[in-house]
């Protein structure tokens, strides 16, 4: 039977690759972890979570430790600069690290834009890495149109450009504009608004007024 249910609305944990670690949320206990990349570089336009590579025994074992016991459907959110090698790469390390644990069919990847706002609807998404700055269209779910900047040489104004272009281009000079708190900077805040990685976890869910908690 064909099961009409959204990604995140089937997944049992939400994780976002960061520019800091691993965001990791379990639907089921409602409970929001942290795996932080441990290193003290940067390499300007490499990005961190490259160390899931270099030291993977340990980032797997922390990310099994992290989900428990069970079986799990991911759903697994990667920037939208990731090249095909990175998301191919990531989606390795999802599938080695936990193994059985996957549920048939249970990894699914998308890009950060698709995950600030929900699946129905029309939004511009504001992103970032170590390397670009990502403008996105995105319609029902999908996104339809992007630009990439880059991080270290542009400036708030060119990115204030590709939203009204977007904007132009959907007819709709109004539309929504959402980044994510998680890698928000001086260049992202104040361009629309910014969306906490808890509230992009359960946005098909209704609101709660109970903090979420952190281990």
């Amino acid at each position: 039977m064909f099961d009409k249910r959204t990604p995140l609305q089937r997944a049992d944990v939400f994780i976002w690759t960061g520019e800091d670690g691993l965001h990791i949320w379990d639907r089921r206990r409602e409970q929001e972890k942290l795996i932080s990349f441990d290193t003290g570089w940067k390499v300007p336009y490499v990005p961190r979570f490259h160390v899931l590579w270099e030291e993977p025994k340990h980032y797997q074992e922390e990310l099994r430790r992290a989900l428990g016991r069970g079986k799990k459907r991911v759903l697994l959110a990667v920037p939208d600069d990731a090249t095909f090698i990175e998301r191919t790469a990531l989606e390795d390390f999802i599938c080695a690290s936990l193994g059985r644990r996957l549920k048939r069919r249970g990894l699914t990847i998308c890009s950060h834009s698709v995950s600030l706002g929900k699946p129905t609807g029309q939004y511009i998404a504001a992103t970032r890495t170590c390397r670009c700055y990502c403008v996105a269209l995105v319609t029902d779910g999908v996104v339809t149109d992007s630009q990439l900047l880059d991080a270290h040489r542009s400036e708030r104004g060119a990115l204030e450009r590709e939203i009204y272009d977007f904007r132009e281009e959907a007819g709709e000079p109004g539309l929504k504009v959402y980044y994510p708190e998680t890698e928000e900077d001086w260049t992202l805040m104040g361009l629309g608004k910014n969306v906490s990685f808890v509230r992009m976890a359960t946005m098909d869910q209704p609101k709660k007024k109970t903090a979420a908690k952190t281990s």
